[in-house]
């Protein structure tokens, strides 16, 4: 959601530098498989991400959810998704997430006092909306979708930004999704966003079983296999009303492992996931979402 500048931090990079930044940021599911969702037409609470994959399926789903983490992270989120009720599909949602990560290289204050922690508050705030557009009888999909940030921040004072992205979702039979898009293409200067390229592969052999594995990659003249982000993860329902998820991803170097559970009825799905960063396990983010299908 929000993606770091290169002059921050290797531990301020890992954390803010994919697109999504957090999957927990795109809601409790994608948290607990590993951050994939791009190609999951059925992941309504991603429909800021997944906008595209969404509109090949027809629903109605009103969502709440939020996250908890590392650096004072608390993460609210709220949305809804449209794709049954005209000839496009619409999403829109707005998101709030508030943190205290302290500043480094060029960011950081020009005095600071000896010894004392450097600490930097700020509130991150986003509405978003995209469109999707249906084709071949719901087996392809065009989407475009815009985005309006600001923050207000102790250090650094009030910014804000406009930004859109385009995304293409095809499946060429039942069970296969493939998803392609890019995002951020103003490339502002906003703090942490930068341009986006992401790719999901999503295959469903069965209704309570699916396994997707997606890529993220920086669009600019640096682009390096070594800064890709690679997710995989998986769904497989025990029964109709429980989903056991699990998943994983690579981020510059550093391995997060997720899980997570989901409670299901027909109107009604309670999604829990967290992540966790292997190399220091006491970094984990959580994230809790209710969805509403009509």
């Amino acid at each position: 959601m929000w993606c770091g500048k290169p002059r921050l931090s290797i531990v301020a990079g890992l954390l803010f530098c994919t697109a999504p930044a957090f999957a927990s940021e795109l809601g409790a599911r994608a948290t607990a498989r590993g951050g994939v969702g791009f190609a999951d037409a059925g992941d309504a609470a991603a429909e800021e991400w997944n906008i595209a994959a969404s509109a090949l399926d027809p629903r109605y789903v009103i969502f709440a959810g939020a996250g908890l983490g590392p650096d004072d992270y608390v993460n609210l989120r709220a949305g809804a998704l449209d794709s049954r009720t005209s000839p496009v599909a619409l999403g829109a949602g707005y998101a709030r997430l508030v943190d205290d990560v302290a500043p480094t290289g060029a960011d950081r204050p020009g005095w600071t006092t000896p010894g004392a922690a450097l600490s930097n508050p700020t509130a991150w705030q986003r509405v978003h909306l995209g469109l999707g557009v249906p084709f071949l009888e719901r087996r392809m999909s065009v989407a475009v979708s815009a985005r309006y940030d600001w923050r207000t921040s102790a250090l650094a004072g009030d910014d804000n930004a406009f930004d859109f992205g385009l995304s293409v979702a095809g499946r060429p039979i039942d069970q296969v999704t493939l998803a392609l898009g890019a995002r951020n293409l103003l490339d502002s200067d906003y703090p942490r966003i930068t341009r986006q390229a992401d790719l999901g592969v999503r295959w469903t052999p069965g209704p309570r079983f699916g396994v997707e594995a997606d890529i993220s990659a920086p669009i600019d003249a640096n682009v390096s296999v070594d800064r890709f982000v690679w997710r995989g993860g998986l769904d497989a329902g025990l029964a109709d009303w429980l989903a056991l998820r699990g998943g994983w991803s690579t981020e510059a170097g550093t391995n997060f492992a997720s899980v997570g559970v989901g409670l299901i009825h027909t109107s009604v799905v309670l999604d829990y996931g967290v992540k966790i960063q292997l190399d220091d396990p006491s970094r984990n983010w959580h994230a809790l979402d209710l969805r509403v299908n009509f």
